[in-house]
């Protein structure tokens, strides 16, 4: 159980600049009010408040709050909220959690720009409940950056999503090509 925790600073040379949270290889966790702030960095990699990956399952993310997770740089990354990836099925909940505050720089590779809740592979997943908040502009960028609140990978199966409210009032780094979406998924409809 991981509840309760404050993971960032308001002071600069405090910040953490990866993960405020990593969590793999747990079965029956649950992260819970939990709040991750002020991930803001310059350097080259994507900033995730939360990651879940290989061998989560059983798991609860609930009740977590998640916000200023910037990239403020140029070198084609961003900010994301909550992102898991894991094996078919994995039973992880994700329920009211409210993300807001993602920024970053424009990228070409989809997993490199500001996603809410990234559901990267695998199966399983109950997605209920969460307030996910993207309304600040990307920085410009030439690539054709696309960024999400919700996003779903190609792939994904057995999810169970309802009553989010997800919002992207936010407009891409590349005005020409890039895209903004609430929930942009690429797996299939039965998913």
């Amino acid at each position: 159980t991981i509840t309760g925790n404050t993971i960032g600073s308001a002071t600069a040379t405090d910040y953490v600049t990866f993960r405020g949270l990593l969590v793999s290889q747990t079965n029956n966790a649950v992260i819970r009010q939990n709040t991750v702030f002020n991930m803001i960095t310059t350097e080259a990699i994507v900033l995730r408040a939360m990651e879940f990956g290989a061998g989560v399952t059983n798991t609860e993310i609930a009740r977590n709050l998640i916000y200023n997770i910037e990239y403020v740089g140029t070198g084609f990354r961003a900010g994301q909220g909550i992102s898991v990836t894991t094996t078919n099925p994995a039973n992880i909940t994700i329920a009211n959690n409210v993300i807001y505050g993602l920024k970053g720089h424009g990228s070409g590779t989809m997993t490199n720009n500001s996603l809410g809740i990234a559901v990267l592979g695998g199966g399983g997943y109950n997605i209920y409940f969460n307030s996910v908040n993207i309304s600040d502009n990307r920085t410009t960028t030439a690539r054709s950056d696309l960024h999400a609140a919700m996003y779903i990978a190609s792939g994904v199966t057995n999810i169970n999503m309802r009553n989010n409210a997800f919002s992207m009032t936010a407009l891409p780094g590349n005005l020409t090509t890039g895209k903004t979406y609430g929930i942009y998924c690429l797996s299939a409809n039965t998913a």
